[in-house]
């Protein structure tokens, strides 16, 4: 049986406020770009580091309401399946290393640490580590006691040990 999880609406709340945000700083920025490149008033250095700023801007927006709002994990009997922006990565229960912390954007968050995986998509960011990390406290404020954290205990008990 497939269970899936999204953001809590505490995580929503948090992503659409920092996305309006990164919005606002994107029209903001575009509205400056756009008077960059049809006036003088800007230096060369400006002209060209106002559309990089911008871009960055854009990305962030995008990811911060897809984080919020699309971004799921999935737990069967095989494994756990994360999709996030840019890549799905599948690991079994028995590659699930440990559970632990790390700084997930803009926040420590409590997950699964995984040393194999299978990547279901083509990522567009490089695999930069060595071992996978899978938020778990975006999907659950107290993941532990939730039923995440129960069904994480009947698939993995080695990493409650």
């Amino acid at each position: 049986m497939k269970t899936q999880y999204f953001a809590t609406s505490k995580q929503k709340l948090f992503y659409t406020i920092l996305g309006t945000f990164f919005l606002a700083f994107s029209v903001l920025f575009g509205y400056v770009v756009v008077e960059s490149w049809f006036t003088n008033a800007f230096e060369a250095f400006y002209r060209i580091t106002s559309p990089l700023i911008f871009l960055i801007s854009v990305s962030w927006t995008l990811r911060c309401f897809y984080r919020g709002y699309y971004e799921k994990i999935t737990l069967s009997e095989r494994g756990v399946e994360y999709n996030t922006l840019g890549y799905v990565v599948d690991i079994k229960w028995n590659t699930a290393k440990r559970l632990g912390t790390n700084w997930d954007g803009f926040y420590k968050s409590t997950g699964l640490f995984a040393s194999d995986y299978s990547m279901k998509k083509k990522s567009w960011l490089p695999n930069m580590f060595k071992e996978t990390f899978i938020p778990l406290s975006i999907f659950s404020s107290n993941w532990s006691d939730s039923d995440l954290g129960q069904q994480i205990k009947l698939y993995a008990p080695h990493l409650f040990a």
